[in-house]
C-alpha cells in the first residue's frame, strides 16, 4: 500500500500542470467600405502556465496538413483563402508579446 502512495504522489509530482484550449468565433469585416462583408473564423486560445498562444483553427491545420507531405519531400502551397495569418504569443514569465504576420 505504501508503494502505491508513494508511485501516485511521485506522478502527481512529475505530470506538467494542465493546458487549456479554449475556442472562440471571431468576427470582423475586413474592408470598412464593404460593411456586408462578415468574416467569422474559428480561433484557438492555448493557455499554459507560463505562455499563451492565440491562432487561427483553419492556420493550424493547414499548417499541420502541410507538414506532413514536406516530411516526404512533397511542398504544396497554403491555402490562399485563408483570412487570418498572424499567431500572437505572450510569455508569462517575462512580459514579453511576439506577433508573428505572414504577408501575402
Amino acid at each position: 500500500m505504501k508503494n502505491i502512495i508513494l508511485i501516485f504522489i511521485l506522478f502527481i509530482q512529475v505530470v506538467p500542470a494542465q493546458n487549456k484550449r479554449f475556442v472562440y468565433q471571431y468576427t470582423f469585416i475586413p474592408d470598412s467600405t464593404n460593411k456586408a462583408n462578415v468574416v467569422k473564423e474559428l480561433m484557438i486560445l492555448d493557455v499554459t502556465n507560463d505562455r499563451s498562444m492565440f491562432f487561427s483553427q483553419r492556420k493550424y491545420i493547414s499548417d499541420s496538413t502541410i507538414i506532413a507531405p514536406s516530411n516526404k519531400g512533397k511542398f504544396i502551397m497554403p491555402p490562399a483563402d485563408l483570412n487570418i495569418l498572424y499567431r500572437i504569443e505572450k510569455k508569462m514569465v517575462k512580459p514579453i508579446l511576439k506577433v508573428w504576420v505572414i504577408l501575402p
